[in-house]
Parts: C-alpha cells; structure tokens; sequence
C-alpha cells in the first residue's frame, strides 16, 4: 500500500509539484487521505436520492470448496474450485465488448446481474467514503466485474480509458458510468505508454477531476486488470485506523 497526503490548495509552488511528482512515480499504487472541506454539499442525500436500493443484495454461499484450503494453497482444492467455477460459471463469463455494452444499457439489469451493492452496508463505511481511480484500456467485462466488487454507493469513482482503447471498449464504459451517479470517466484520455510519464499522468488526471469531490477520505488507485482481496468495510477498519496518514512503501524496479 502507497499513499501521499492531499493538502487542500490547489495552489502548488513548481518545487512542491516536482517533488509531488517524483514521489508519485517510484509509487505502484496510492492512498491519498483527504479531511472535508467547510461548505462542502450534502454529499450523502445526494447520493442516496439518485441511487435507490435495487435490490437485497446476499452473499454468494459455496459450499463444494473449502475455501480455507484454498487460501492455504492446497492444491487439490485449488484445482476444484478451478472445475467448480466451469461447471458454475454465470453467463457474464467470456463477454465482449459488445455485449456489456447491450446489458449497460439497461441499467436495472446491470445492476441485479452483477449483484452491485447499491445502498451503504454500515453506518461506518457511509461516513467514510473513499475516492477510487481505475486505469483501464481493454476487458469491459472484466474491468465490470471490478466495479461491482468495489462499489458502494457513498464512494466516487474516476474511469480512465486509455485514449488508444478500442472504440467498443469506449462505449461500453461510457454506459455503465451513466448508469451510477457517482461513477464518471475522466476528463481527458492520456495515450498511456508503459514504463513511461504517460503512466503517472493518468493518475494526475483523476486525482484532479476528484478534488471535485470534496466529501471522500482515500484515494486508492487501480488498474482494470486488478481485483481487492478486502471488502469495503475492512478497508474503511484499516484507513480509519490511519488517522489521516499514509502507509507508503517505496520499491525500486527494473524494466
């Protein structure tokens, strides 16, 4: 887990941005802890308003892999719970573009098929909501199949589609955005190239359409190619135990 602290001026000194910068780039991942801002709008009306509880949503019971078995790299249950998810897979499995795209469209059924949690489970996760960014570039089904894992309704999420992205990809993110009101794409799409500046840009760009946001407490980065091994209100246990700081942990790499 890496972080940096969000001050609250968008008024940086060329020295300050530079260091923010070089910082930011030797970093996989961010944390960006942010206090409220006086004035702010009543975030959590809004949200509650424009996005009902469709549904009760319940946990997925499976009952034919001992899951802790699997966690320990038992290699037999390993290879049962890879046949259990052939045999059971749901119809989501091996989608295109396309069709995510058809099923965006309607946002209801978007929503009870991929099982999106749209109401606030603890009264301590909807008073600390986090600011997310997702770096995608191919895979709608996969990069949906992210959203509905991570999404809560008090949260905000920036979607950044590679500006090289195929334009079916394009369009299948533009849908599932307009069906949640706190899911948007980025303001501008960067040509990202990897192991270069074009990577950090991408980050810079949602974290600036995200100061938009003045109600969030984190900012945690992803890539569409990723998936949490936390629940949202195991995140918000660990972030709330930061008090505001950043757990920041710096690796040097060789490509």
């Amino acid at each position: 887990m890496r972080g940096l602290s969000q001050v609250q001026s968008t008024k940086f000194s060329v020295r300050t941005v530079v260091l923010v910068v070089v910082v930011i780039f030797l970093m996989s991942g961010l944390h960006l802890s942010r206090r409220g801002r006086k004035g702010a709008w009543n975030w959590k009306s809004i949200f509650r308003k424009a996005a009902p509880k469709v549904f009760s949503w319940e946990p997925i019971k499976v009952t034919e892999v001992d899951c802790s078995k699997v966690f320990s790299g038992d290699k037999m249950e390993l290879r049962k719970a890879v046949q259990h998810e052939k045999d059971k897979s749901h119809g989501d499995v091996g989608m295109n573009d396309s069709e995510v795209l058809r099923l965006a469209r309607t946002c209801d059924k978007l929503k009870r098929e991929r099982t999106f949690i749209t109401s606030s489970l603890s009264e301590e996760e909807s008073n600390f909501p986090l600011a997310y960014s997702i770096i995608v570039y191919k895979e709608a089904n996969q990069v949906l199949n992210l959203l509905s894992a991570i999404y809560r309704p008090q949260n905000v999420y920036c979607v950044h589609v590679d500006k090289k992205a195929q334009k079916s990809f394009r369009f299948a993110m533009e849908a599932i955005a307009d069906c949640f009101p706190n899911v948007f794409l980025a303001s501008r799409s960067v040509d990202v190239q990897w192991g270069t500046f074009s990577v950090l840009e991408t980050e810079l760009v949602c974290m600036q359409d995200l100061w938009n946001y003045t109600h969030w407490k984190y900012f945690i980065n992803l890539t569409g190619q990723e998936f949490p091994l936390k629940t949202n209100y195991e995140l918000v246990k660990i972030l709330t135990a930061y008090n505001g700081a950043n757990d920041v942990i710096v690796s040097r790499r060789w490509w």
